[in-house]
């Protein structure tokens, strides 16, 4: 037999409480689901909080490096500084996620994760008027301010974009020296004509 309806002063049907709700046996499965889900997404947003201002410090970096005027030699004291606050911002901004970004979740957050393959480029541009030579995969991943993982994706998609630099670097070097910039017998013209034959 159900039991009688509780009401208030006035007469109105008071609504039963969480706890006065009948439980079925899914209940508790449910209620673990909800709470997986509370934490995908609050770990989605910080990912995806922090990537968009990794990438804003990454882009810096590479507006920076694009006042170098020279290839295979130190930067100027001002633009290593900028550089190195610029990656410890970075730093901070990577560390707070790492634990979120481990194991299977580095790929199930990789979209969210685009910062580092910006990261990878200006980290690639940085080596490259540094040496005259491509970073590698492993190089890339020594030079992450963070225990956070690059991917094979992450690297070659840096790569992709550092194209695009290094084309801008040597057009406004040569409109502004006469000559293109390189050495090692190579200019930076045969270096991005390599690279172009190597992603075909």
């Amino acid at each position: 037999m159900a039991g009688g309806t509780k009401r208030d002063y006035d007469g109105n049907a008071r609504k039963k409480t969480a706890q006065q709700l009948p439980r079925g046996r899914f209940h508790s499965m449910f209620e673990n689901i909800r709470d997986e889900l509370d934490e995908h997404y609050d770990r989605r947003e910080r990912v995806i909080k922090a990537s968009r201002d990794v990438t804003a410090q990454s882009k810096k970096i590479i507006f920076t490096l694009q006042r170098v005027k020279e290839l295979n030699k130190d930067f100027p004291e001002d633009i290593q500084q900028d550089v190195d606050t610029r990656l410890k911002e970075i730093a901070k901004l990577l560390s707070p996620i790492a634990a979120d970004v481990q194991s299977i979740n580095r790929y199930r957050y990789g979209y969210s994760l685009k910062c580092l393959e910006e990261l990878v480029e200006a980290l690639s541009f940085a080596h490259y008027l540094r040496h005259q030579k491509v970073i590698t995969l492993e190089e890339s991943q020594a030079a992450t301010p963070a225990d956070v993982m690059l991917t094979p994706h992450d690297y070659m998609y840096g790569l992709f974009d550092l194209f695009g630099e290094l084309m801008r670097f040597a057009t406004v070097t040569t409109a502004q020296s006469g000559k293109l910039v390189g050495d090692h017998e190579r200019n930076i013209l045969s270096d991005i004509q390599e690279l172009g034959c190597s992603f075909e």
